[in-house]
């Protein structure tokens, strides 16, 4: 399947994601699984493979946030795999409950490929890395972390954004060594929708 080019996608399709994400957390609030797809009954955009992100929020605070790094599997699977990841598997909250429903948003980011970054230290990743458009993954060793470009709006200084992922990785602030290797990506996001809207969108497409 060719690779998924953001223009391809539709609002159609865009509303239909958010709605597999939804249908995947109520699902598993009931069947503890995720939402089964059957993908190639899905439009062909959605079909390619495709990593994203689903990030979980209650009142802007993040409630749960769970994705793929690497375009594995079709999108509308990692879809809803990493929506019910995001509700029950993040080991940061305890699993999404029925009370919270109906107060969770939740976006999903469709991540771009990787581009390894060639750089000689942490000045060098200051200098190329893009404020408010590019993602960010370090990792040395087994240690590894991501932040979304989103992350930009909670953390803008770009000194700040790299020592706290270094302390996501489990590294120290002012850690750096020849060993870390960094990516960066962009994403395209969905925005943010109620559960309420979600369903009006699921109506829509059966």
């Amino acid at each position: 399947m060719a690779q998924l080019h953001f223009n391809d996608l539709t609002n159609k399709h865009r509303r239909l994601l958010t709605s597999l994400a939804w249908q995947s957390i109520e699902i598993g609030m009931t069947h503890h699984r995720p939402l089964s797809v059957g993908v190639e009954e899905y439009p062909v955009p959605l079909q390619s493979k495709t990593a994203a992100f689903i990030t979980i929020k209650i009142d802007g605070v993040l409630r749960g946030c769970m994705g793929s790094l690497e375009a594995k599997r079709p999108l509308v699977q990692d879809i809803v795999e990493n929506a019910f990841a995001a509700a029950f598997r993040d080991t940061r909250f305890s699993p999404l409950t029925h009370a919270e429903l109906d107060e969770i948003s939740i976006e999903l980011s469709l991540l771009t490929e990787m581009q390894a970054l060639d750089i000689a230290n942490e000045q060098g990743l200051k200098n190329i890395l893009r404020p408010n458009i590019d993602g960010l993954m370090i990792q040395e060793g087994n240690k590894q972390a991501t932040f979304l470009p989103q992350v930009w709006q909670e953390i803008p200084d770009c000194e700040t954004f790299i020592q706290q992922l270094k302390r996501e990785a489990g590294l120290s602030d002012s850690h750096w060594s020849d060993n870390i290797k960094c990516w960066r990506y962009q994403v395209h996001s969905l925005t943010n929708r109620s559960r309420s809207e979600g369903r009006r969108i699921e109506s829509k497409w059966r």
